[in-house]
């Protein structure tokens, strides 16, 4: 049994979305369940499932098992994208349960993109350049979303830090555009193209198109956030083509582990693992200790 917007508390709902909710409190099983049930929240977890998988078979597990010298920077993106997918399905999947699980779910889905951007970059440009900036969009984006989460003004800085990390992420690529055509750069019309979907992933995440034409038209199919979803898909599958070609094209003792930056990226990943989990466990205590206090 589904419920609507007035039965939902104000941190669980969506802007325009007037029904298809999930009841609150029920156990674990119940919320993995409705996987394969009609709610307002399925799509959601679908267009980043199957998207995941898409990656995984594709892209990933070509790359590990069967290419005859494993190639790191590849791998790397593919599991980045990977996370944000996994992350992105289990939090639409779980995060109704109560405010509590809500926060903590969406800090894991903040995580991810963290995760995503971080190993874009990786893959672009000095790791020791870019870890902080990255950073920043991660900590503003979840710090705000625990402090202030009725704030608009919140969603204006994770909007500005957003596009400045998908600016930065191009840089490395200017000299590329003033020096090459698409016929010798092909991976370079794949960058474009990553480039063009994310812009339009923006509009239908920030103005949530289309339902605020027509509240309550576009409960469970075609709202804002599912359209998003699809711009993200069609953006990470163009950067992952755009990186193979990329490194079918640059000199593979840069792609081999046994190059010296290898072992200082993985050093970079982990003690970023462990600034997400730092940052999940305090965020999530202020949360659940404003949450008690309102109660």
């Amino acid at each position: 049994m589904l419920i609507d917007h007035s039965e939902v508390p104000k941190l669980l709902r969506r802007s325009h979305i007037h029904s298809g909710y999930r009841p609150l409190n029920k156990s674990l099983r119940y919320y993995v369940a409705s996987a394969f049930r009609l709610h307002n929240e399925l799509v959601n977890f679908w267009t980043h499932m199957l998207p995941f998988f898409f990656i995984y078979f594709y892209f990933l597990h070509p790359e590990i098992f069967f290419e005859a010298e494993l190639r790191w920077p590849l791998v790397v993106l593919y599991s980045g994208i990977s996370v944000l997918f996994v992350a992105s399905s289990f939090t639409h999947l779980m995060h109704s349960r109560s405010q509590n699980d809500h926060v903590f779910w969406l800090l894991v889905d903040f995580s991810g993109i963290f995760v995503f951007s971080l190993c874009v970059g990786i893959q672009r440009i000095s790791m020791k350049e870019s870890s902080s900036f990255f950073s920043t969009d991660y900590w503003t984006t979840s710090g705000f979303f625990v402090i202030a989460p009725f704030w608009k003004t919140r969603d204006v800085i994770r909007l500005i830090t957003c596009l400045s990390v998908a600016a930065v992420l191009y840089v490395p690529l200017l000299d590329r555009y003033f020096s090459s055509s698409t016929d010798l750069d092909p991976g370079l019309s794949l960058h474009s193209s990553a480039f063009m979907w994310l812009l339009i992933s923006g509009i239908f995440m920030g103005a949530n198109i289309p339902e605020c034409f027509a509240p309550g038209r576009f409960d469970y199919f075609c709202y804002g956030h599912q359209l998003f979803h699809l711009c993200i898909f069609m953006v990470t599958w163009n950067v992952c083509e755009a990186a193979r070609l990329d490194a079918d094209s640059v000199n593979p003792e840069l792609l081999s582990t046994k190059i010296d930056l290898f072992p200082t990226v993985m050093k970079i990943l982990f003690l970023n693992v462990l600034g997400i989990v730092g940052t999940i466990s305090v965020l999530f205590k202020i949360a659940k200790g404003k949450n008690e206090e309102q109660k």
